[in-house]
């Protein structure tokens, strides 16, 4: 069950990732009415034609606005937000551009920001939002040997539960600033002190990230096709998980 693998948060707030904007270059936005662009942009500030792309759904097109998915009528007159499924195959169309989104906003993260596990004979790479103080964050680390060893490298980014300030985010800060973040992320889920460090560092923007793919609590992973499961797996079921959800 969900609530036993997780770390929970409470949400302060939804934050629109407004930093990272992704899409096709289409040209189907000349195809809207001309006020179409400024009724939408009331409701998707920085919206532009490279975020509309076709779409499956009789009279509309799809709106990739950063990592969320909507749909707006071919008259520019209607915007929807929710999951279009193919009723013939079951197949929810939006989350599968969801995951898309979501791999090329990954893709977009500096190597040198992550704390990464690489597998010797590495085959696929999931990403993990990771709290130090989770304890089913602790748990999974214990078998990222395991993971490593099946060929799965594990790339952690920063999502402190209890947000921007107090101990948990200091320590995060800590093990991203650390001389050995590596090191210094193991030792910290193995309950030890690790020295207090300070410097430019990625864990509020990850934290941002988090809440917009959205990150409801610790461990959530991504898995190489972009599906985003919540909680804990054991390492056994990860490594089949992984393998059948291969890009």
């Amino acid at each position: 069950m969900l609530e036993k693998t997780h770390c929970f948060i409470w949400p302060v707030y939804r934050l629109l990732f407004g930093g990272i904007l992704l899409a096709i270059s289409n040209s189907l936005w000349a195809q809207l009415p001309a006020e179409a662009l400024e009724r939408l942009s009331g409701y998707l500030p920085g919206i532009n034609a490279t975020m509309v792309e076709a779409s499956v759904f009789p009279g509309a097109y799809q709106i990739k606005y950063g990592l969320d998915v909507y749909y707006v009528s071919a008259d520019g007159g209607y915007l929807m937000a929710g999951n279009l499924i193919d009723l013939s195959t079951g197949r929810n169309l939006t989350e599968e551009s969801r995951k898309s989104a979501r791999l090329e906003v990954i893709d977009q993260i500096d190597p040198q920001e992550k704390i990464i596990f690489h597998a010797e004979d590495e085959k696929q790479v999931i990403t993990v939002f990771t709290d130090v103080g989770c304890t089913y964050c602790q748990k999974l680390h214990r078998e990222v040997g395991q993971l490593n060893a099946a060929g799965v490298s594990v790339e952690y980014l920063a999502f402190p539960r209890g947000g921007l300030e107090g101990r948990d985010y200091d320590k995060m800060v800590s093990v991203w600033c650390a001389k050995n973040p590596n090191q210094a992320i193991t030792d910290a889920k193995r309950g030890k002190t690790i020295a207090r460090a300070r410097c430019e560092n990625p864990v509020a923007d990850q934290y941002q990230l988090g809440l917009a793919m959205p990150v409801k609590g610790t461990p959530t992973i991504i898995l190489p096709n972009g599906e985003l499961l919540g909680g804990y797996v054991p390492a056994a079921e990860l490594i089949d998980l992984v393998q059948k959800n291969d890009g």
